[in-house]
């Protein structure tokens, strides 16, 4: 099977993970390893494609910046291969590659996604493409934990005695600015945590009036990672998360590696249950205040702090054992044959001759 991959983000990817902290891009090396596939995220390498015939070709993520008209010629290229595109987020805006193939060839594709179709942001589901909403387009839907393929057991740094309590920030809590999160966030202003964005989102953050202490973005160069020097960080989800499930957020997974005992927002009960991972209920908390009588508490019992890490670490063997399901998973998909696409093709067909006919009716009744 000869498989392509299509970044979105415009820019030459490093596969060793040196300089590469893009989530989706991580999860772009990993996949394009594990199926020995082609990698591109640069105009400059299209060409180096075009004598290849693709059985299967992922679009990953969305990028409205895309140079979408150049590699459009790879998809018009290989039609007849099987087109997925490939998210980890709810709200993301429809890939521009993709709408341009849709328009031009009528032929829809998959999604393997991170989170179910329902859950997925309806108004984006609803764009009308060509004819059809997009959700119409998609015409097959994988639920897949994208998230856990950065979960690297070889790159695990536990925490030694010696270190224990260090670290410029007890506790640290790192995004960019959500606004659908605000709400719980400002739940935890009575907390001692500080907040590490970049300058731009720092201040969306101070005009919503999060009262935290502010540092710059982590460094996540493997065996450097900064978020290692922190002894605690916070799990909060976006509002619509809260009913709409959404695998573990990479938060997870990146404390986990760096023994960083991670507290999760009440709020996030959905995806603690449907998980299967062993979240103490000790670490469920539901504002600043219990934030900070539940550090202290960890501070001063050395005990608990090491029951605590060994709860989160049991995870492990379990997130070994997802990610090798995940990767097989979607190679099983990819071999996959397109769910009744002839069937799917002539329906589509006759509705939209039929809403040409009736829009050439509306006009002619117009004269």
């Amino acid at each position: 099977m000869k498989v392509l991959i299509i970044e979105s983000n415009e820019a030459k990817i490093d596969r060793s993970f040196k300089t590469t902290s893009i989530v989706h891009v991580r999860n772009s090396v990993i996949i394009a390893n594990y199926l020995d596939a082609d990698l591109i995220s640069i105009e400059t390498e299209i060409p180096r494609t075009m004598e290849n015939t693709y059985d299967a070709i992922i679009c990953m993520y969305a990028s409205g910046y895309m140079m979408y008209k150049k590699y459009l010629k790879i998809l018009t290229k290989n039609k007849n291969a099987r087109i997925f595109w490939c998210v980890n987020e709810y709200a993301l805006p429809d890939n521009i590659l993709l709408r341009y193939f849709v328009k031009e060839h009528q032929i829809g594709y998959g999604m393997i996604a991170n989170l179910e179709r329902k859950s997925y942001k309806q108004s984006l589901l609803n764009l009308v493409i060509a004819d059809y909403k997009l959700n119409d387009w998609i015409e097959d839907w994988h639920l897949v934990n994208l998230n856990a393929l950065i979960f690297d057991i070889d790159h695990v740094r536990k925490v030694q005695p010696t270190l224990f309590g260090e670290g410029k920030n007890d506790c640290l809590y790192y995004s960019t600015y959500r606004p659908d999160r605000l709400k719980d966030l400002l739940d935890y202003n009575s907390g001692n945590y500080g907040i590490s964005t970049s300058k731009k989102n720092r201040i969306k953050f101070e005009e919503a009036n999060v009262v935290a202490r502010y540092t710059d973005k982590l460094d996540w160069t493997k065996g450097h990672e900064t978020l290692f020097q922190f002894k605690y960080s916070i799990y909060l989800e976006d509002t619509h998360t809260h009913s709409n499930f959404n695998h573990m957020a990479n938060r997870f997974y990146e404390c986990l590696m760096l023994d960083v005992l991670l507290f999760f927002d009440h709020r996030c009960n959905l995806v603690i249950e449907r998980s299967g991972y062993f979240v103490d209920s000790f670490m469920i908390i539901k504002n600043g205040e219990e934030l900070n009588e539940k550090m202290k508490m960890i501070d001063e019992d050395s005990s608990l702090y090491d029951r605590l890490l060994e709860v989160q670490r049991s995870n492990y063997s379990i997130i070994i054992e997802e990610k090798k399901q995940v990767l097989q998973t979607i190679k099983n998909i990819l071999q996959s044959p397109k769910p009744e696409i002839e069937r799917l093709e002539e329906d589509k067909t006759e509705k939209r001759n039929q809403a040409r006919k009736k829009k050439v009716n509306i006009q002619e009744s117009m004269f």
